[in-house]
């Protein structure tokens, strides 16, 4: 009968195949998972914590290890061991069910929050429209962020009005004007305001400005190519946070162009 020689230290996890990439994110050829193979005794085993960084790999962290299975020799076992890096921002495209904003306004002549005499106004409507989803990753590394809730969440576009002293309050709103209501958040931020006097008015959207983002757009749309970040876009839906992998952390934000 032949005799099975060994030669190593097996009271260690050794590996013993060649690192696997991997590109899991459809559309996205970047390789963000390495697996590779180890072996061990089993009477030394014992897991490693996820988010251990890889011996030789830089940047790629542990996201998961797979359940021990025999070997030809006794009271050897092996496993894999699953990493990743931290994704890259990246967008997908979809579509969404979004109501836009009415204006304030008719056809009459009249002075108020309406704006210039005869400003017309419209109610509003619902509509189905492409939208971009941009997809952020966020790793739980205990220091930058110890728990989901550290991850900021970008808020859907919302419309506030002010209270008659002048001061916004968080009052909803189905309309805007020219000069008195204001768009909340600003497009793109992770917070919203309790309180702001008069005289910020100017640095919060109104209908005004908000008919520029349109124009804007339309004209760049116009003569393409266009980049995202020259768009003037509005949240549709506040952020999505969900576990990727392992402690990585997958924010999802729905953005789409005003109307």
């Amino acid at each position: 009968m032949a005799t099975r020689v060994t030669d190593g230290d097996f009271t260690t996890a050794q590996p013993i195949s060649a690192v696997r990439y991997s590109a899991p994110i459809p559309g996205v050829n970047v390789d963000y998972v390495a697996e590779q193979d180890f072996c061990q005794l089993q009477a030394n085993f014992s897991p490693i914590a996820v988010g251990t960084i890889h011996p030789t790999l830089a940047n790629f962290y542990l996201m998961q290890e797979t359940p021990l299975h025999p070997t030809e020799v006794a009271d050897i076992m092996k496993w894999t061991r699953i990493y990743a890096k931290v994704p890259a921002t990246h967008n997908l495209p979809a579509s969404v069910v979004y109501t836009f904003i009415g204006y304030v306004g008719n056809t009459m002549t009249i002075t108020g929050p309406g704006g210039p005499a005869g400003t017309f106004g419209r109610p509003r409507f619902t509509k189905t429209v492409a939208a971009r989803q941009q997809f952020d990753y966020f790793r739980l590394d205990g220091t930058t962020y110890s728990s989901i809730e550290d991850i900021p969440v970008i808020q859907e576009q919302r419309y506030y009005a002010p209270t008659n002293a002048g001061v916004f309050l968080q009052i909803h709103s189905d309309w805007i004007g020219y000069t008195t209501d204001i768009l909340y958040p600003t497009p793109g931020s992770a917070t919203g305001i309790s309180g702001v006097t008069n005289a910020a008015y100017s640095a919060y959207p109104t209908r005004s400005v908000y008919e520029s983002w349109i124009a804007n757009n339309n004209a760049l749309l116009a003569s393409p190519p266009v980049t995202v970040s020259s768009l003037n876009e509005i949240v549709a839906t506040a952020s999505e946070l969900d576990l990727w992998m392992g402690n990585i952390v997958r924010r999802k934000t729905v953005w789409i162009l005003p109307q």
